[in-house]
């Protein structure tokens, strides 16, 4: 486990890089919870609740 905690650690933080210098190719950055599900309702929920996208701009 603690090896898993300093992987996501380190790729968090080279992640977090190369965001910093990118930033103009960055509209959006969403972090999601390690404990949620990445289901496509919890997804489309927090990108409704941040703008992304409107719920007519939807597709199934």
């Amino acid at each position: 486990a603690k090896l898993a905690f300093k992987t996501i650690k380190r790729n968090d933080i080279r992640k977090n890089k190369l965001i910093a210098k990118h930033k103009n190719d960055v509209d959006y950055f969403i972090r999601f919870n390690y404990k949620d599900d990445i289901t496509k309702d919890n997804v489309t929920r927090k990108l409704l609740s941040f703008g992304v996208f409107k719920l007519e701009n939807r597709k199934e």
